[in-house]
């Protein structure tokens, strides 16, 4: 889902908390991780009860928790704390730009459909 990825600098500008995340610890995300990243980069951001909302079929909140977590080690999202009303919570939001998700989609797209050639797998489209 991504290719390019976040240096050292922009990650810390956005305040990932984790590494930065390798390419191939990205690509290799389980079906489930993909789902739960995919709706936090949609939403742009998320608590693990929304994201639990969100997620089919349902998962268990400290399942989700789990996965956000795991996805935050691979530096996929990042977290940060909130004090809400009933005490402390964690927000979770993309940690890789919309542009770097965008030209991985491209290049897997195009890597499954086009033998990995992303000139014709545009030209196709456009």
């Amino acid at each position: 889902m991504f290719q390019s990825v976040l240096n050292p600098e922009q990650a810390q500008e956005l305040g990932a908390s984790g590494p930065v995340p390798d390419v191939a610890a990205v690509r290799a995300l389980f079906p489930r991780e993909r789902e739960v990243a995919s709706i936090v980069y949609a939403l742009g951001a998320a608590t693990a009860c929304r994201v639990q909302r969100c997620v089919a079929p349902p998962l268990s909140n400290a399942a989700v928790r789990s996965m956000l977590n795991r996805l935050v080690r691979k530096a996929v999202l990042s977290r940060s704390a909130r004090d809400g009303p009933s005490g402390k919570f964690f927000v979770y939001a993309p940690a890789i730009s919309i542009v770097d998700a965008r030209r991985e989609a491209m290049r897997q797209f195009a890597e499954d459909y086009f033998d990995g050639s992303v000139s014709r797998a545009a030209h196709c489209i456009f």
